[in-house]
């Protein structure tokens, strides 16, 4: 299995990708428009394309013109980067993924068939329709999370708040021109200074601070292109030549993304050497889907409900009942869980799916199943009797959720689970 990860785009968080994937052990190969416009420049291997070469944190790029420099670069324990901005180089390398970190809010041109594993981050592309995967990039809860279906927050181009500061820290050009300045990143200035000129107008600093970010002197830009950023902290000069806490967020995420999709190739070899067809269909993205399952009770456990949402073919299918049978009201809010997860399974099976991430706030749901924890009682044993009679025909990927943080399908999943019981007063969720 190659190893090589190609990246559209070299700038801040492309790069912070490209650096955790490096050192991970993947080969890695950035494509980068020929006059790169990378403002936080300290940590942009985009500077490879003027400089040569680039080191952040250690880790050193430098620029090659084809693929066989590439592959000389992976073996000295580089990363490559290349003025390619339509990727072309696919044509010529056997890669494992494609990761566009353009960040440009819209798709220019990254299509699903183009790699094995096409991986977006941020908004302008569907999951699942586009790319196989889509990395949450907007700061908040959902920073950071994997999309296999469905798109990324919009996004509100407000930048991210320093003590205070949001709109102030970014500073964009107030007409088109060449942009020129004879200040560097790490330089101080306060409110009011002239830190560049473009078309003879100045660039002002709106805040004091630290310069973050700066465009390349020389570069010839359109009017309101961001060309500066400021950094209010004391200590920011500290920060600027390593990589932000959002950018190394979302590389930990696309890290994960292509680390499960190795392991599902692992798998379905496995599968196939061991002559178990069924097992071996689960690394096909199309027969993997995501579901998210939830039970809960009333206060007398007169009423237990389990709801489940399932996410398919880019659409969302809404599933809810009741448990019946009096003789598991004792376990209350329990049996939903478990009838909501056998629903998932059932669901799977039924419609030929041979691979499921199973996403759940109640570890019993897993542990039971893989032996963390011991089967008591007769719902349990039964939960795992039925688990062990299909996890040959089913790979579950379990993916576990926190309870009532925001997480919008685990909430639908929840409101789901409580409709059988929305005339009674008083619900109670027992944790364990």
């Amino acid at each position: 299995m190659s190893k090589v990860v190609v990246i559209r785009g070299a700038g801040d968080l492309a790069s912070a990708v490209a650096l955790r994937l490096k050192r991970s052990g993947f080969d890695v190969l950035m494509c980068e428009i020929e006059k790169p416009t990378s403002i936080r420049r300290t940590v942009c291997y985009s500077e490879c394309i003027y400089q040569g070469e680039m080191e952040i944190e250690g880790v050193k790029a430098v620029r090659v013109d084809g693929i066989p420099q590439a592959s000389d670069a992976f073996r000295s324990g580089m990363i490559a980067v290349m003025a390619d901005p339509a990727a072309s180089c696919l044509a010529g390398i056997d890669c494992l993924a494609l990761v566009d970190a353009i960040l440009a809010k819209r798709n220019t041109g990254t299509k699903r068939s183009m790699a094995p594993l096409t991986i977006a981050l941020g908004p302008g592309f569907v999951a699942g329709k586009d790319v196989h995967a889509v990395i949450e990039t907007k700061r908040g809860h959902y920073l950071g999370m994997v999309y296999y279906s469905g798109s990324a927050l919009k996004n509100t181009g407000i930048p991210g708040d320093i003590m205070g500061f949001s709109a102030e820290r970014v500073m964009h050009t107030p007409a088109a021109g060449v942009f020129r300045s004879d200040l560097s990143i790490g330089d101080f200035v306060h409110k009011g200074d002239v830190i560049a000129t473009i078309g003879g107008q100045p660039v002002l600093a709106k805040i004091t601070g630290v310069l973050r970010g700066l465009l390349r002197s020389g570069l010839e830009v359109p009017e309101g292109f961001k060309c500066a950023d400021i950094d209010p902290r004391k200590d920011a000069a500290g920060y600027i030549n390593t990589v932000s806490d959002k950018a190394r967020a979302i590389s930990g995420s696309v890290l994960e993304c292509i680390l499960e999709y190795v392991s599902l190739k692992r798998a379905k070899a496995a599968a196939a050497s061991s002559g178990n067809a069924a097992v071996g269909r689960i690394a096909s993205d199309q027969d993997c889907v995501d579901i998210y399952v939830d039970g809960s009770c009333n206060a007398d456990a007169s009423a237990i409900g389990y709801g489940v949402v399932i996410i398919r073919d880019n659409r969302v299918y809404e599933f809810s009942g009741e448990v019946t049978d009096p003789s598991y009201r004792e376990f209350r809010n329990i049996a939903g869980e478990i009838e909501a997860s056998m629903f998932a399974m059932r669901y799977c099976l039924d419609n030929g799916i041979g691979g499921v991430r199973l996403h759940f706030d109640y570890s019993g749901l897993r542990d039971w199943c893989t032996g963390a924890w011991k089967c008591r009682n007769v719902l349990t044993q039964g939960y795992k009797e039925f688990y062990d009679g299909i996890k040959d025909r089913l790979s579950v990927i379990w993916v576990k959720v926190e309870a009532h943080t925001g997480n919008r399908y685990n909430e639908l999943a929840d409101k789901l689970a409580k409709k059988c019981f929305s005339d009674h007063v008083g619900d109670s969720k027992q944790e364990q």
